[in-house]
């Protein structure tokens, strides 16, 4: 969608509902406050519709248009709704729909399944989430269909041209697109470019089946660009890392300074493959200087001696006790998770934990000989009981640590403790495990999100706003979920 002079675009990853005649409120990523009513114009896959007819599912992906306006809530002008992936399920372990592998969590809405052990291949879908510049996707929906979609869609970024004229593929998916002309691009098809594209469906497709039925292909946007002075909100994927204050949100130029405030990790989290969530302003079409960047997901780090056993290849680590799945999204620039390790080493583990508990490795790297008195560990805080606290299945007693605050000046034991909450995230670095395994001592304690950012107003500029996130609430509206079975009304 194109910016237009006075309003900026929002993604969002919408509840599933459907809207009465009067209006409603919806809550996104737990800070922004969108107001829907008759009046707002709603698009789902390309077909206008009537407001008071929209039933959405869970994660669903949705552009929307907010004016200027300085209320409670804001009204929304424009939605538009649309799925990332729909077709079949292509593979398992992990799980692939056309040949894109699926990054899916706890946080993961699942329609029609129990769980994600329940997919299968074959299997009809939609699916909506977040693209990774490593060519997979982080699912905030899988839905399974009644019925085969009559037209597939496909978007990724492009992983390599040919071999054909006319053929190019999208992670692991050949596509063959004799006779289409891609639409929007700017110049000839080239490895990296985003694109989209919708086939006629092919009964009995398989992985490793060419996508031969293409009647559209265009490059797109990941994240959709906004309009100078605009306000913006955007979650996404990280990116190319640019240099210390700026990176690459899809297309987008995101800037951050010392006065950035970041939430559920700090700015050295900031790598390829974190999902995360921005406030900010656009400082042209696709540059956001950021005002606030929080981790979709609270930030765990590691680094612990490992041994070989204690890597499964292809599958998870574990280091300090503490299990970490591999998946589509880690990078493993040492190929400690591809082949495994020879002998003990020290590694260096980056993830985060989803919302059922789940640990999920994102960078995976080598960092020498084992070093058992040079241990840390990074994560959300529970169990406060000054000199102890926890973090994860560990607790830390600092009655022989330093301390430091988020920017790493020193404070004292009292300080660190009257800052420190629960959900927080700590760190403590070149510390040493007790024989027991099970309490880490000595090193340096350090607040790394010392509050947990409160619900904003919506993100705003001059000339309206920009937010990119996931419905987490509803007023006046009947939450719904995939399966058709209903909640109570919020």
């Amino acid at each position: 969608m194109n910016p237009v002079a006075r309003f900026s675009i929002i993604v969002l990853a919408a509840v599933c509902m459907a809207l009465p005649a009067r209006a409603v409120e919806i809550t996104v990523s737990g800070r922004h406050t969108l107001q829907i009513d008759d009046q707002t114009t709603v698009i789902v896959e390309g077909q206008a519709i009537p407001a008071g007819q929209l039933v959405l599912r869970p994660g669903m992906k949705v552009t929307a248009e907010l004016g200027n306006v300085r209320g409670v809530a804001d009204p929304v002008l424009t939605l538009v709704f649309s799925f990332d992936l729909r077709g079949v399920v292509t593979g398992l372990a992990p799980v692939e729909v056309l040949g894109q592998p699926l990054s899916i969590t706890g946080d993961t809405e699942l329609g029609g399944y129990q769980q994600p052990g329940d997919i299968q291949v074959g299997d009809p879908v939609v699916v909506s989430g977040q693209f990774d510049v490593n060519g997979s996707l982080a699912a905030t929906l899988v839905e399974r269909l009644e019925a085969p979609p009559g037209t597939w869609r496909l978007g990724g970024y492009v992983t390599e041209l040919g071999p054909g004229a006319e053929q190019l593929s999208i992670g692991g998916q050949l596509l063959d697109y004799a006779g289409i002309a891609p639409e929007g691009c700017e110049g000839p098809l080239a490895s990296g470019d985003f694109i989209t594209a919708r086939a006629d469906d092919i009964p009995g497709f398989s992985a490793g089946d060419p996508l031969d039925t293409v009647t559209r292909l265009a490059c797109a946007d990941p994240v959709p660009p906004g309009t100078p002075g605009a306000g913006g909100g955007l979650e996404g994927v990280v990116g190319e890392i640019i240099d210390d204050t700026s990176f690459f949100l899809g297309a987008l130029t995101i800037q951050h300074d010392d006065a950035t405030v970041f939430g559920q990790g700090n700015v050295d989290d900031l790598e390829p493959g974190a999902v995360i969530e921005l406030e900010g302003t656009f400082s042209d079409a696709s540059t956001v200087l950021a005002s606030e960047i929080e981790f979709f997901r609270p930030i765990v780090r590691v680094r612990a001696p490992v041994d070989p056993e204690n890597v499964t290849v292809g599958a998870s680590i574990t280091a300090l006790g503490l299990d970490f799945q591999a998946g589509p999204q880690l990078r493993d620039e040492d190929g400690i998770i591809a082949n495994g390790l020879s002998q003990p080493t020290q590694v260096e583990i980056r993830g985060w934990i989803d919302s059922a508990g789940q640990l999920f490795a994102n960078r995976v790297r080598e960092r020498g000989a084992p070093e058992p008195t040079a241990l840390t560990l990074r994560g959300p805080v529970s169990n406060i009981a000054q000199p102890l606290f926890d973090i994860l299945t560990l607790t830390v007693d600092t009655a022989s640590s330093t301390f430091a605050d988020e920017l790493g000046n020193p404070i004292t034991e009292q300080q660190f403790f009257d800052l420190l909450e629960v959900g927080a995230i700590a760190e403590i670095d070149a510390a040493q495990l007790d024989a027991g395994g099970t309490t880490l001592s000595g090193g340096t304690a350090t607040l790394i999100d010392v509050v947990v950012p409160q619900p904003l107003a919506n993100a705003r500029g001059e000339i309206g706003s920009l937010i990119f996130g996931t419905v987490t609430e509803g007023t006046g509206i009947q939450i719904l979920f995939s399966d058709r079975f209903e909640a109570p009304t919020r």
